[in-house]
């Protein structure tokens, strides 16, 4: 697997938020991560050991947790720019970049309004929700851009959905299985 893979993950109909993003995306995928230097990275929302409440914001994971698809970047990454990813995703791990809850949910009005929101962009530079606070594509997005690949130069890192990434030019899906 070439460092800069994204995983899918694919909806379940039961649960309340992935059918919302499925409806409103109108694709199946409703969870993206990536794979930098035998880590997967992800923003997420997960139950800590020990702990009564959940925790959010990114988590790393020494290993490869299972996708539905996997989408590789045509181009390799070097060993550089693999490791200015990884970085840039324990910079945020450190920072404690929360999930951004409010992002996810507001997607539902900026995906339909992308197109204006991509022309304000590359008029001004300025898009909504540009923060430290992270959402599962987001931070897929923010870290192929770390490691020198722009998936969407056009279009800030915060309107990329999971839904996306099978569109990308960029990236190849691959057939590699778990």
């Amino acid at each position: 697997m070439k460092d800069g893979t994204i995983g899918l993950l694919k909806g379940d109909r039961q649960k309340s938020a992935d059918r919302a993003i499925m409806e409103i995306t109108g694709s199946e995928y409703t969870h993206a991560r990536i794979y930098i230097l035998g880590f997967t990275i992800e923003s997420t929302v997960w139950m800590a050991r020990g702990r009564l409440f959940p925790r959010s914001g990114v988590l790393l994971t020494l290993g490869k947790r299972k996708s539905d698809a996997y989408f590789e970047p045509k181009v390799d990454r070097t060993p550089e720019q693999a490791r200015a990813g990884l970085e840039k995703a324990i910079e945020l791990v450190n920072s404690r970049a929360w999930y951004a809850y409010l992002l996810t949910f507001l997607d539902f009005i900026l995906y339909p309004t992308r197109a204006l929101w991509r022309w304000i962009y590359k008029k001004t530079g300025w898009a909504p929700f540009v923060s430290s606070r992270t959402n599962c594509s987001y931070l897929a997005d923010l870290l192929e851009k770390e490691m020198g690949l722009d998936l969407w130069p056009d279009m800030p890192e915060s309107l990329t959905v999971p839904g996306d990434y099978p569109y990308c030019k960029q990236l190849v899906q691959t057939g590699w299985q778990d």
